[in-house]
């Protein structure tokens, strides 16, 4: 009777996964919907036939559902390890390999693949140390030399220069049916706004480069320095022309489920050609991998913005203080969610035109790879602000949804383009700041080094 209940129990979470399933992937329906009396057997059977016609997500998709119920048994935790790792889900797949080996210690073929999946995740190693274990398992012959060939690798890597140096340029080009994110009311309070004060339509293209370099001080810790300087033209709005420079110095730290890293850097942003905003920011995050596919992680930085000039249409200061606040929790299957809490604070230390300002927003990342290179993303937020001593003595709220989504193409190893749509809606109670903005815009990334 017992093991009659366990069956029915097994096929019923199976169906209740299928749904979410097949919304991310077409998978074989015969095995989760249509055939209640299959057993996990008959499933692993599916999922290998899958990797043996090179479909990783497919089978990734299958088994995922049923990593709860079954963790622990070496087969299945094998099979979701190879498909987690040639779908791209390196750290599910890290998890899912020690699983099996710690079960199985001679499980020839996990110890390999785990070996191959810290090599991607650059644990060099750790990646050696089971290379070399899965030697002494005498493995096929082909598998030797495949076995070697990583081992000198892994050598090559480990006995290199710690410094690494890469370049990146940016082009991109679109149109924003409202450039400077304003109103479209012709007054306000009596007085006529002005038409930099009023939503501006215009196309637009972009230029940026990024120079980063990182030195690795061992297998886990890094420092990095990055320098970027970028430049946006607006044909038919040159009053909101940006050009600007970033420079960032900061270190990082990774070992198994744990991420951390802390920075510095500082920004300076040209409105025109004149200096609009400067930006000095100390920042700290941490991510932990509670689970295979669950990621908790929490952002915290302090800011100093300085602004030398004051206007009375727009939010200019001369000084504020920013603190900033975030908290994150990620869901990684064959798509990945990331659901995020932030706060930000602002005190002013101009006395011209003071005001202190908090916001809160909710925020939903997607990512669902269609191949592993290329990918399609989502982005939506809500943001709540609230400035309780802004200009003309008018306090004022406003609340803020933000909408994108996109498709990253990798046309070749150094190439990649991406084609993105944004929308923006602010309601507030000041009149004023009430907008709508639409853009879409293309973008091509080179990696020079």
């Amino acid at each position: 009777m017992l093991k009659k209940t366990k069956n029915i129990v097994f096929i019923f979470v199976i169906f209740l996964a299928s749904p979410c399933v097949v919304a991310d992937e077409t998978i074989d329906k015969n095995i989760l919907d249509n055939k209640t009396n299959e057993t996990l057997q008959e499933v692993l059977k599916q999922a290998e036939s899958f990797l043996a016609n090179n479909q990783p997500i497919r089978a990734f998709a299958l088994l995922t559902p049923l990593a709860d119920m079954n963790a622990g048994n070496p087969q299945f935790d094998y099979l979701l390890g190879i498909s987690a790792l040639d779908s791209g889900n390196i750290s599910v797949a890290i998890f899912s390999l020690e699983r099996a080996i710690a079960v199985q210690a001679n499980f020839g073929g996990a110890r390999f693949e785990l070996a191959r999946a810290y090599y991607l995740a650059n644990e060099y190693y750790q990646a050696k140390k089971e290379f070399e274990f899965s030697l002494s398992l005498n493995p096929p012959s082909h598998l030797k030399s495949l076995i070697h060939f990583f081992l000198k690798k892994i050598n090559a890597q480990l006995n290199k220069n710690p410094i690494n140096f890469e370049t990146y340029i940016s082009l991109k080009g679109g149109f924003d049916n409202n450039v400077n994110g304003a109103t479209e009311n012709e007054t306000f309070l009596g007085l006529l706004l002005t038409p930099e004060s009023k939503a501006k339509p215009s196309g637009f293209m972009g230029l940026s480069m990024n120079n980063l370099a990182t030195y690795s001080h061992d297998k886990r810790t890094d420092s990095y320095l990055s320098a970027a300087i970028f430049e946006n033209q607006y044909n038919r709005a040159s009053f909101v022309n940006t050009s600007g420079a970033m420079s960032l110095v900061g270190i990082s730290y990774k070992r198994r489920k744990f991420s951390s890293n802390a920075n510095i850097s500082g920004t300076a942003i040209y409105l025109n050609k004149n200096f609009n905003t400067g930006i000095l920011r100390s920042s700290a995050q941490w991510n932990y991998f509670l689970y295979p596919s669950f990621l908790l992680g929490t952002n915290a930085s302090l800011s100093y913005l300085k602004n030398p000039s004051d206007s009375v249409l727009r939010d200019r200061y001369q000084g504020a203080v920013k603190i900033s606040g975030k908290l994150s929790l990620g869901l990684r299957l064959p798509s990945s969610f990331l659901t995020a809490g932030s706060f930000n604070y602002e005190y002013p230390k101009s006395k011209n035109s003071p005001y202190e300002k908090y916001s809160i927003a909710i925020s939903l990342e997607t990512e669902h790879y269609i191949t592993r290179e290329n990918n399609f993303f989502t982005s939506s937020k809500v943001n709540y602000s609230n400035y309780k001593r802004p200009f003309f003595g008018l306090s004022r709220e406003e609340g803020q949804i933000l909408l994108s989504s996109g498709v990253k193409i990798q046309l070749e190893k150094r190439l990649s383009i991406s084609p993105q749509i944004k929308y923006t809606k602010n309601k507030s109670t000041v009149s004023l700041f009430d907008y709508d903005r639409l853009s879409a815009n293309l973008s091509m990334q080179w990696k020079l080094l």
